[in-house]
């Protein structure tokens, strides 16, 4: 494969959803914000880490990842068919370590998944549309067809944050500094079988690459008010992201172009409460800001397209609880969740059924996904093990403009599906007492 055949990529970015915890903050619903974390994962609320109750000689390594396999059921470019498609997509992964206390602080350290966009689907051509406007039919020459778009973008940070505990523990603040980078990768191929005889012929093939970078910021505050409760509050500042991005058509010139990425703004707030004995209960609450920009990439040429990136404010919330269980081995949490992830990228629309097929594009589509989540895992002396399991209910979509009307409708159904994150954390050095 040729330099181009790696040369992929989504048009419009995607305006990141709530940072994944762990398997073990995975298999309560994701909830973490105001939980004391030995876990070692800062990702979600970085002055939980560590917390009271936790050795302050301790370090700690954190290794996460995960899988879970997406859905679509529309349409995209063919108004005439409801098309079912699924996808596996990786999650929620992160490596992290904590330093034992440095002069009565810690040094937290780690690269993490912040959010990813996946996207697969084969749907059988419209051969009603001509392959250029004012062109004959497609029908006059073939007799089916397909069009297989491809799109998978990831966020990533990598970052380093100061943890620092108040008066008797009680308390801990943390704040750091964030390096963000963003590819995406897309690719659409049309091909259509003529009716002379019966070979494959290929339309289009197009592919596009983005590759994005900038900085953020993050910080957090760990409170525990009573020996049964805590809160925590977490924000992150997502800055403006720049870079390039290219796209190609298959023995067509190689369009470049500068491209960015509005700044963002996030805020987590949560509680954890002890019920009774071994027994905790918790709650988040996610709140990602509103994001607006506008582009025209490939400006003068062919592949002109106009991007506008305007997104509304998203709410989420996860819940869990958790109990654990002692064993001679060591100690089993039982762990069970919900949550709901609404996805803030928009979905551009696409005139279906009046596009000819040169003058398709990569679609934009939205992710929303509600879960129920149980998990568990073992811990025993310095090291834990967990796993979380996830059902799904997955609404990928996207917006067509239908022949003939004057606003633009979903495309998309919520399908049910599955995933699992699994982690590993391992504590190490000296141990002053618990």
């Amino acid at each position: 494969m040729g330099l181009m055949g790696w040369v992929l990529v989504l048009v419009l970015a995607v305006a990141p959803a709530p940072a994944c915890a762990g398997a073990a903050f995975a298999g309560m619903g994701g909830v973490g914000c105001g939980i004391a974390d030995t876990s070692g994962d800062f990702s979600d609320n970085p002055a939980a880490v560590a917390a009271t109750g936790v050795d302050r000689g301790w370090g700690i390594v954190h290794l996460s990842g995960g899988f879970s396999r997406l859905t679509f059921a529309g349409s995209v470019y063919n108004i005439g068919v409801k098309t079912t498609g699924s996808f596996p997509a990786a999650s929620g992964l992160s490596w992290s370590v904590v330093t034992p206390d440095l002069n009565e602080g810690r040094v937290g350290i780690g690269i993490w998944q912040v959010d990813s966009h996946v996207f697969d689907l084969s749907e059988p051509l419209n051969l009603s549309l001509p392959m250029t406007s004012g062109g004959p039919a497609l029908s006059d020459t073939y007799e089916a067809g397909q069009a297989r778009v491809i799109q998978d973008e990831a966020l990533y940070a990598a970052g380093g944050v100061w943890i620092q505990p108040l008066g008797d523990g009680n308390q801990q603040i943390a704040a750091g500094a964030l390096y963000l980078n963003q590819t995406g990768r897309g690719r659409l191929q049309v091909t259509a079988n003529r009716k002379d005889t019966g070979d494959a012929d290929p339309l289009r093939n197009m592919m596009m690459h983005r590759s994005l970078n900038g900085f953020g910021m993050m910080a957090g505050y760990f409170y525990r008010p009573l020996p049964d409760g805590s809160l925590g509050v977490s924000l992150t500042y997502l800055g403006s992201l720049a870079g390039h991005i290219w796209q190609q058509e298959a023995g067509g010139p190689l369009f470049s172009d500068h491209d960015q990425h509005p700044s963002q703004m996030r805020i987590s707030i949560g509680g954890s409460f002890k019920v009774t004995t071994g027994l905790i209960v918790a709650v988040d609450m996610r709140y990602a800001g509103e994001v607006k920009g506008s582009a025209t990439l490939f400006g003068g040429t062919s592949a002109a397209a106009a991007v506008n990136e305007v997104t509304d404010p998203t709410f989420a919330i996860h819940a869990g609880a958790e109990y654990r269980l002692p064993l001679f081995l060591g100690e089993m949490p039982l762990r069970i969740g919900y949550f709901n992830r609404p996805d803030p990228l928009p979905a551009t629309t696409v005139s279906a059924g009046m596009t000819p097929v040169a003058g398709f594009g990569l679609p934009s589509v939205k992710q929303d996904v509600m879960g129920i989540t149980i998990g568990t895992g073992l811990t025993r002396m310095s090291a834990s093990i967990d796993l979380g399991l996830q059902w799904l209910l997955v609404n990928t979509h996207t917006k067509l403009l239908l022949p003939g009307a004057s606003a633009p409708v979903d495309s998309g159904d919520v399908r049910s599906s599955y995933g699992a994150v699994a982690s590993f954390t391992l504590r190490f050095g000296p141990k002053a007492g618990d």
